[in-house]
C-alpha cells in the first residue's frame, strides 16, 4: 500500500469518527434542549396549580407558601431585634380577610354563574390596585373568600393595615353590581400579628382572626372594614365616619392606634 494510499485511509477514519462525534454532540444539544423545554413546562406546570383559574391569583396552597415565608422572615427579625435589644419596632403582619357580600344575589339577580365570575374578577382587580408592592401577598382561598398578606413595622401596622383596607373596600364598591343594596361589596376583617412562627397552623389561626373581624363587619352592616388586633379587641375602622358603632370601644383620629403584642394562638 503506497503512503499516498495510507494518508488517505486515515483521513477518512479521521473524518468518519468526526462525523459520529459531531453527530453525537447535536444528538446531545438536542438532549439538552429538550431538557431545558421539559423543566421549563414543568415549572410551568408547578407554577399554574399554584393560580386562580379564574382570578389569576394565587390559590390557598400559593397564600400558605407566601405567608409562611412573611412570617418566617418576620419571625427571624424580631428574635434578631430582641436579641440585640436594639429598640427598633419589633415586624408585624396584617392579614385581611375579604369576603364579598350577598355573593348569592349576584348570581340570582344579576345574571347568573357569569355575573359571579365577573365580581371575583373586579375584586381581584382592586386587590392588585391596592395590594400592588412586590412584599404585598394576595390570593383566592376559595368561593367568595380572599384573602391577602402584609408587612410593616410594629409601630405603623395598625395605620397602614387599616388606610389599606379602607382603599381595598371603596375600590371594590366602585365596582360591584349593586353598591347601594350592598350587592357584590365586600365585608373586610383584619388582624394584627406580631409573628413568633411560621408554621402553617399558626399562620391558619391568624387568618381565622381575620375571618372573625370581616365576619363582625358583615354582622355590622357589611361593606365595612374592622381591625382585631393581637390582643384579640376588634374596632371599627376609623377612616369611615358613616360606621355606626355597635360594639366594641372604636379609636378616634386623635388617639393612638392600638399597640400590637406577640401574637400566641389560642389553646
Amino acid at each position: 500500500m503506497g503512503r499516498g494510499r495510507a494518508l488517505f485511509i486515515q483521513a477518512w477514519h479521521f473524518l468518519a469518527t468526526l462525523k459520529k462525534r459531531c453527530a453525537a454532540f447535536a444528538h446531545f444539544q438536542e438532549t439538552q434542549a429538550e431538557l431545558t423545554s421539559l423543566r421549563q413546562e414543568v415549572q410551568a406546570l408547578k407554577e399554574e396549580s399554584r393560580i386562580d383559574n379564574l382570578t389569576k391569583l394565587p390559590n390557598e396552597r400559593a397564600f400558605y407558601e407566601l405567608a409562611q415565608r412573611s412570617f418566617a422572615e418576620a419571625t427571624r427579625e424580631n428574635f434578631e431585634i430582641v436579641s440585640a435589644m436594639s429598640g427598633h419596632p419589633l415586624k408585624a403582619i396584617a392579614i385581611f380577610a375579604i369576603d364579598i357580600d350577598n355573593f348569592k344575589k349576584v348570581n340570582d339577580e344579576f345574571g347568573g354563574h357569569e355575573a359571579g365570575n365577573k365580581v371575583l374578577v373586579n375584586i381581584a382587580d382592586a386587590m392588585r390596585e391596592t395590594f400592588h408592592r412586590t412584599v404585598d401577598v394576595r390570593a383566592r382561598l376559595h368561593g367568595d373568600e380572599l384573602a391577602a398578606l402584609i408587612c410593616e413595622d410594629g409601630d405603623k401596622i395598625f395605620e397602614v393595615a387599616e388606610k389599606m383596607a379602607e382603599n381595598l373596600r371603596a375600590a371594590i364598591e366602585r365596582r360591584a353590581p349593586n353598591a347601594h343594596e350592598k350587592i357584590g361589596t365586600a365585608s373586610i376583617g383584619v388582624a394584627i400579628i406580631i409573628p413568633i412562627a411560621s408554621d402553617v397552623e399558626y399562620i391558619a389561626d391568624a387568618l381565622k382572626r381575620a375571618d372573625d373581624a370581616a365576619y363582625t363587619s358583615k354582622g355590622e352592616g357589611r361593606n365595612r372594614v374592622h381591625i382585631m388586633d393581637s390582643n384579640g379587641i376588634i374596632y371599627p375602622s376609623r377612616l369611615n365616619p358613616d360606621y355606626a358603632v355597635i360594639s366594641g370601644t372604636r379609636p378616634t383620629h386623635g388617639n393612638p392606634a392600638p399597640q400590637a403584642a406577640p401574637f400566641s394562638p389560642a389553646g
